[in-house]
Parts: structure tokens; sequence; C-alpha cells
């Protein structure tokens, strides 16, 4: 049996791709793969019970859209493809494909801000991080490219690694 565990509303056209929960699920980080958006909710304060029988059950959760911002700087239109939160979740990493490039947005403030935008290979279509790197899977460019992330700074590291129609990236330890 599914049930809806909450929902959070967006817009028409948003797209959303993928999401990223902080660890206690306080605030959400949703990749608007349409839009080029990075739309932050919360959880949203309990209201009474509706007076009115609902047709599905009422979601559990509620959240309320905090921010929406856009994860790339860039001229060209942002397709979203991956969100993930830095290992201490003071930042989400975010990969944009039209202007292939990967964001670094800060949550020091009240509201998500893009603090670094590195160029990367065509379609980047996952990243993954390991200690302080970012290996960022460009697809049509058939090469991972490697980042380096330190606070709010994020830059390349080194020549671009062949890997041909790479999608996905997964870190695995050598035994």
């Amino acid at each position: 049996m599914i049930d809806i565990a909450g929902e959070i509303s967006l817009s028409r056209g948003n797209g959303p791709r993928h999401l990223v929960a902080d660890h206690e699920s306080e605030q959400i980080h949703i990749a608007c793969e349409r839009s080029g958006m990075v739309a932050t909710a919360v959880r949203a304060h309990e209201t009474s019970p509706r007076s009115v029988p609902a047709v599905m059950p009422q979601a559990p959760r509620r959240w309320a859209v905090r921010s929406m911002m856009p994860a790339s700087g860039g001229e060209s239109a942002a397709a979203l493809s991956h969100i993930e939160l830095v290992a201490d979740e003071s930042a989400p990493l975010v990969a944009n494909r039209g202007p292939d490039t990967l964001s670094l947005l800060s949550l020091d403030a009240m509201r998500p801000r893009r603090v670094a935008e590195v160029e990367v290979g065509a379609h980047p279509r996952h990243f993954t991080q390991w200690g302080d790197l970012v290996l960022v899977a460009a697809q049509e460019s058939d090469r991972i490219d490697v980042l380096r992330r330190r606070g709010e700074e994020l830059s390349r590291v080194g020549e671009p690694i062949p890997a041909p129609s790479v999608a996905c990236l997964a870190v695995r330890p050598v035994a």
C-alpha cells in the first residue's frame, strides 16, 4: 500500500526532478528541471482539520515553499539534473544542463544563495562527493570532471577523466 507522507505544492511548469532533505527533514531542496530553479520548502505549521470531507485523505505533513532561486547565473536556460547536500548540510550542490555547470548554494542566510558556479562538460547528469572532491558525470562530453569544494569555494582539479557516455557515479571503497 502506498500512502501520501507529505506534499509540497509547486506551480505548474517547474518540473520537480530530484530533492534532498536535511537529516531532520526540516528543509527540503528541490531541483526543478524545467524551470531551472531550486525550491526550498520548510515544514508548514499544522492547521485545523477540514470541515468538509476530502476525496483523498490529507497528507500528514505539509510543506511551504520558502524560496525559489535560479540554480545557474548563466545566460542559457538550465535544466537541472541532480541536487545533493554537502556532508555538513551547509550547502546544496546542483548540476545545470544547458549552461553545463555545477553550482554551490550557501544556506547561511535565510534563503539559499549561489556562491559558486563552475563550468563542467556537456550535460552534467549526476555527481558524487568523495571527501572534498566532487566528481561530475558529463554525459555528452564522455568525461568525468573533478572539482574540489572548500567552504564556499568550488574549483576544477586537474584534467577530466575520459568515460564514454557516463550517466551516474558511485564511489566504491577499495578493499
